[in-house]
């Protein structure tokens, strides 16, 4: 388990490659947003099928995994931004109105700073019981991610809609299964 977990921790050194071709952030993106779904939809598969110790391994692993997530998520946007057209549009008055579905990245932005900064031993020991909820707004991420990508790149296309309604199903499997076993 100590060896996937450093193997995890050493794939962040991928996303330096933004430096060398800033066009690579389109790949980066992708490879976050896989992990980003395995985060998320290992939860409740876990819960579902109690019995695969697999799920509960890559359960174990997600804070690795989130970190490996966000790394390549701030490469992702740190390689857009290096697009002088990407800056122009940023200095706009209309890129910052709330009405501008663009805008969903940059929350998803923000809130991957804290969730990445609290990833760590160090920040579970500090803030103990809360740190879970600091946590869960990975959820809130995953949603915002999936607005970004739905309007900005496939104009909700079927693909990211199928992601999110799966996801649901399975959370909404998950807690009806456990709500059945607490009542035995």
């Amino acid at each position: 388990m100590k060896i996937t977990k450093y193997i995890l921790i050493s794939l962040n050194i991928l996303w330096f490659i933004i430096f060398y071709d800033s066009k690579t952030y389109s790949l980066l993106w992708n490879i976050s947003w896989l992990l980003l779904i395995i985060i998320v939809y290992s939860r409740p598969l876990s819960n579902i099928f109690n019995k695969i110790i697999f799920l509960k391994k890559i359960v174990n692993l997600r804070k690795e995994l989130w970190i490996l997530c966000a790394t390549l998520g701030i490469a992702h946007v740190i390689g857009f931004l290096m697009n002088a057209w990407w800056l122009s549009l940023l200095l706009d008055s209309y890129y910052w109105r709330l009405d501008n579905w663009f805008w969903y990245w940059t929350y998803a932005f923000i809130i991957s700073i804290p969730l990445l900064l609290t990833s760590n031993l160090a920040s579970m020991k500090f803030f103990w019981k809360h740190w879970k909820n600091i946590q869960r707004f990975t959820y809130l991420f995953f949603i915002l991610v999936w607005i970004h990508i739905s309007i900005i790149k496939w104009y909700f296309s079927i693909e990211p809609i199928i992601v999110v309604v799966i996801w649901s199903i399975l959370w909404i499997v998950a807690y009806f299964k456990n709500k059945s076993l607490i009542n035995i």
